[in-house]
């Protein structure tokens, strides 16, 4: 498998969105009724929310662990 994915097991953070970062621009959206979505074309946001990613990412343990 070329992806790792680590997940956030706690009901109190109740995630029901999907979020990409890709350079300057921030895309959410809902993949549940009701459908929606946005993008911020920002290079502080996108920086903000990837330093935010890298927090997480470092602190949740592998699916596989």
């Amino acid at each position: 498998e070329l992806r790792e994915v680590r997940f956030i097991e706690d009901p109190v953070f109740d995630f029901s969105i999907q979020m990409e970062i890709y350079l300057d621009k921030v895309m959410m959206f809902s993949p549940v009724k009701p459908f929606g979505g946005l993008i911020i074309q920002n290079t502080n946001i996108a920086q903000s929310m990837r330093a935010l990613h890298i927090i997480l990412w470092k602190t949740l343990k592998a699916k596989n662990s």
